[in-house]
């Protein structure tokens, strides 16, 4: 009988899955134990940014997987640290104040009012301040579009005088300019804001002047006294005394070279037809070299009038000059502080 091998092989695998058992199980955990396993990757949590910068530092995880000889994964995670960035603020830059023009005025006048012509940078409101009164206007100005302002005068009044301008709050870049104020008693050209006014038939300019200087010791200047006035003893220097008509107006100071932060006494007489006037206003103006200030009275019975003032820190060596009104007339006397 002839021997054939195709007979016996299913005796063959019978034998070789019997050592192992016939398990479909078992052939699967065989199969599987000879693939290399892996750990999954851990879930990573990045919160979201809306801007371009934190609030608070967060931190950030990178994961690397690294094979080993035994087939097994092994997963690392390295984690890395995000700064706090806070927003700096924003840096405005100086601005360079807008520039105050005044134009010259006219002065002396016979007119009742005059307009004055004020140039501001990005202005919103001029105010002139004078013996007449305030004054306002508010716009749109520019030193190409100046601001004009009529002014009402007195007659027969010397007026001086302040003018203010107000510029305009802007923005730009984040930041915050103007809204202050600029002041002025010059015009453009550095003279003085000061309008003399004489009214159409009156006598504005003195007929005569008297102006005495006293000694050196202080002693009372010589003021014209009419037998109809009682003598009056003052003391004082610079005295002034002008002729208007009928109406003599004088005026003195009490130290013509006072000391700084001390008191200057400023004197008036007036007269009309060589009899003392009781009760006239008197106003005075006195004009310091970066500043002015006010100063009024009324003359008493031998038609003397007082105002005393203290001079802080005038400029020294600049002449103070104080513009005297009486009568409807002004006179000009004076100091020098030392």
């Amino acid at each position: 009988m002839r021997f054939s091998w195709l007979a016996i092989w299913p005796v063959v695998l019978l034998l070789l899955f019997s050592s192992n058992g016939f398990s479909g199980e078992g052939i699967s955990s065989s199969i599987v134990e000879l693939m290399p396993q892996a750990t999954p990757y851990p879930q990573l949590y990045l919160p979201f940014a809306s801007k371009s910068y934190f609030s608070t530092p967060i931190s950030t995880a990178t994961a690397t997987r690294t094979a080993t000889a035994t087939g097994t994964a092994i997963v690392t995670s390295t984690a890395t640290h995000i700064a706090t960035m806070t927003p700096m603020a924003t840096l405005c830059p100086q601005a360079t104040p807008e520039p105050l023009w005044v134009e010259a005025v006219t002065s002396p006048t016979d007119e009742l009012h005059q307009t004055i012509t004020v140039r501001i940078g990005n202005g919103e409101a001029i105010t002139i301040t004078t013996e007449s009164g305030v004054f306002a206007v508010v716009g749109n100005f520019s030193t190409s579009s100046p601001a004009l302002v009529d002014v009402d005068l007195l007659p027969n009044r010397i007026h001086h005088l302040r003018v203010e301008a107000r510029v305009k709050v802007s923005h730009w870049g984040g930041c915050l300019y103007g809204g202050y104020t600029l002041s002025t008693l010059t015009d453009r050209f550095g003279a003085p804001l000061v309008i003399v006014q004489q009214s159409s038939g009156s006598t504005a300019t003195p007929t005569a002047t008297a102006s005495a200087t006293p000694s050196a010791g202080g002693a009372a200047p010589s003021l014209p006294n009419p037998t109809a006035t009682p003598a009056v003893s003052v003391t004082g220097e610079n005295l002034v005394c002008q002729q208007f008509g009928a109406t003599e107006l004088c005026a003195w100071v009490s130290e013509g070279r006072p000391q700084r932060y001390t008191w200057v006494t400023v004197y008036v007489r007036l007269r009309q037809n060589g009899v003392a006037q009781p009760g006239a206003p008197v106003n005075t103006f006195w004009t310091y070299r970066r500043d002015w200030a006010y100063c009024n009275a009324n003359t008493d019975e031998d038609g003397l009038a007082r105002c005393m003032q203290t001079i802080y820190q005038a400029t020294s060596g600049y002449r103070v000059n104080i513009d005297v009104t009486a009568g409807g007339h002004t006179v000009t006397t004076w100091f020098i502080p030392r």
